[in-house]
Order: C-alpha cells, then structure tokens, then sequence
C-alpha cells in the first residue's frame, strides 16, 4: 500500500502539469462541443469563465514543452476567480434567481437557463467549477507535496 501511496505523491509532485493540462483541455474542448455542434450558444458568465480557463491550456503546455517544474502562481490567479464565477452561475440556475450581477446576461440567452443535465446534477458551469477545483488543487497540492520534501 504505501507504494501506491508513494507513487501517487510523486506523481502529483512531478506531473501535476500534464493533469492540468488535460483537465483544461477537456474544458476548452467540452465548451466548443457544446457551442458548435450541440448549438448550445454561450451566455455572458459562460464566457467569463472561458476567459479564465483558455489562457490555462497554452500556459500548461508550455511549461510541459520546456520541461518547467515550477508551480506557476498563473494557474491559481485564473483559476480562483473563475471558482468564484462557476459558484455563482450554478447558484443562480439551481436557485433560478435571475443573472443581477456586474455580468447581466441578456433576456436571449438567460444565465438561468439549464441547457444540459448529465447525471441529474452536472450541468455546464458545474463542470466548469469542477475544471477549476481541480486546477486549484492540483496547484495547491503539488505546491505543498513539494514544499514538504525540501
């Protein structure tokens, strides 16, 4: 048991990045899905979280190309305030309130409006708070695991 343990710690250590950059990946790619070929327009907080989460993608991707093992405080500067979105869409579409805040979203594409329900409970910006979790934890994390063996 304690080399899983190990293993997974390393892993963690080592290669959050390539974790990262699949989750963000996935992101991008789900919310292009969505746009394109499920015809499933983006509302105004949708498109505040992409702001957020496509910058993550290149970002990932260079620091796994020129091999940086640096926890870049990039990924937790875009990924707290896009938590802070995600939260904030998904309470307003399972509470139903209106979209009041500094991004209204207009009467055409209300912020409210649940498009796609998967599982019961995993709608879009769910999965986008779920994107940004996991960013910020993996960043944590790593930031932690490797500040505990120096």
């Amino acid at each position: 048991m304690q080399n899983y343990k190990t293993k997974l710690i390393n892993f963690i250590k080592d290669d959050y990045l390539v974790i990262i950059f699949l989750l963000s990946f996935a992101s991008v790619a789900g919310s292009l899905y969505f746009q394109f070929f499920l015809n499933l327009p983006p509302c105004n907080l949708c498109y505040v979280q992409r702001y957020f989460m496509y910058p993550l993608l290149p970002i990932a991707a260079l620091l796994i190309l020129f091999k940086k093992k640096i926890n870049s405080p990039w990924f937790l500067i875009l990924s707290v305030p896009g938590i802070l979105v995600a939260i904030y869409h998904v309470y307003i579409q399972s509470t139903g309130t209106p979209n009041i805040s500094f991004i209204p979203c207009s009467e055409a594409l209300p912020c409210e409006v649940i498009d796609i329900k998967l599982f019961g409970f995993l709608t879009i910006p769910m999965m986008s708070l779920m994107a940004f979790a996991g960013i910020t934890v993996l960043v944590i994390l790593s930031w932690w695991l490797s500040r505990k063996s120096n």
